[in-house]
């Protein structure tokens, strides 16, 4: 099982890397609408599998600090959903207009700093245009 979920998320970090150019000149060619579309095309993936979790605690704790750093992120008019995977790997991501935290992380027991940390970062990536 862990050899599927590892080789689906491998197969989809090759689907972003072939769609995006990875050069930081090239990033800032990419239309935000493209961005926007292949972040919408992993959410679509994630949904599918491993899926969305409902934690309400976990929601909870992270949507006031999202939104106490979006300010800060420079791209305000994006969108920042938070989602929870259906994971128990503690582990976070971030692609255009989302960012994935897995319920592994949520069961963690981060504090408020360390989650202000995790967000700042992958809120980080989709301000910089990484995946882009």
């Amino acid at each position: 099982m862990r050899e599927m979920r590892t080789g689906r998320l491998a197969a989809l970090a090759v689907m972003v890397a072939v769609l995006l150019p990875a050069s930081p000149a090239a990033a800032q060619m990419v239309s935000e609408a493209r961005e926007l579309a292949v972040g919408q095309a992993v959410a679509r993936n994630f949904e599918k599998r491993p899926g969305f979790a409902e934690n309400k605690a976990c929601a909870e704790q992270i949507l006031p600090i999202r939104d106490a750093l979006v300010p800060h992120s420079g791209r305000l008019h994006l969108p920042y959903r938070v989602h929870i995977l259906k994971l128990q790997e503690p582990n976070a991501a971030a692609v255009p207009g989302f960012v994935f935290v897995t319920n592994g992380m949520c069961q963690a027991g981060l504090s408020n700093h360390e989650w202000a940390f995790l967000l700042a970062h992958e809120i980080g990536h989709i301000a910089g245009k990484h995946t882009a």
